[in-house]
């Protein structure tokens, strides 16, 4: 942040900017070592076999990424092709504030993630409960938004930008709905990274990211 200001205020231009990316990431890198070194004796070594393991085990991993970075951006690059610009606006007003709320679980996946990887391994029984409190908990934080979403979407939208409400209030209502189901699956994609099972989550995202892509066919021309 600090950078970026001062990229800002000296008028240092874009390239500038663009160099800041590496410090804040550089500087979480140096942090990240000096931490595992307190862990673990950190080396480089060769080993060719673990290696490959370690890329065959993290390809799904990947694969899930890229799948949900492609099935967030389809929606808005076939609405341009296949309809007008104010549907364009009118759904990317509504997928960022609606998914602004997915920091929740977000952040509560980076804090149970580990407790619930450790206890799969060594105690099931401790697994078992830590998918349980935590399915519950991502529940209570996403009813509301689920319940309350479709009154309050007309009047969040009023407040950002009241010439869109009309095109975007069922949008953002329908958004909000599917922003609270993506809290919960959270916490089951969490158990089943834990259990090794990346390939099925992989296959899944495939077919979610298919049916998507077929129903925007479908649908946005009508």
């Amino acid at each position: 942040l600090v950078a970026s200001v001062l990229v800002v205020f000296t008028d240092a231009g874009l390239l500038a900017m663009c160099a800041v990316q590496v410090l804040p990431n550089l500087i979480r890198l140096v942090a990240l070592g000096v931490a595992a070194r307190k862990l673990v004796t950190v080396r480089l070594i060769r080993a060719g076999k673990e290696t490959l393991r370690l890329l065959r085990e993290s390809v799904p991993f990947a694969l899930i990424m890229l799948i949900a970075i492609v099935y967030w951006r389809v929606d808005g690059v076939l609405l341009s092709l296949l309809s007008n610009s104010t549907q364009v606006a009118a759904y990317g007003i509504a997928v960022q504030l609606a998914f602004n709320l997915a920091v929740i679980p977000q952040v509560f996946s980076r804090s149970a993630m580990s407790t619930i990887n450790a206890s799969y391994a060594t105690d099931p029984g401790r697994f078992r409960g830590a998918v349980d409190s935590g399915y519950r908990f991502l529940l209570l934080c996403s009813a509301p938004i689920a319940v309350l979403g479709f009154p309050l979407a007309g009047r969040v939208l009023n407040v950002v930008s009241d010439q869109f409400t009309a095109p975007a209030t069922r949008t953002l209502q329908l958004f909000f709905v599917a922003c609270a189901l993506s809290f919960i699956t959270t916490i089951v994609s969490n158990a089943l990274i834990a259990a090794h099972e990346q390939q099925f989550l992989t296959r899944l995202s495939t077919i979610n990211l298919l049916v998507n892509i077929g129903l925007n066919l479908v649908f946005i021309p009508a």
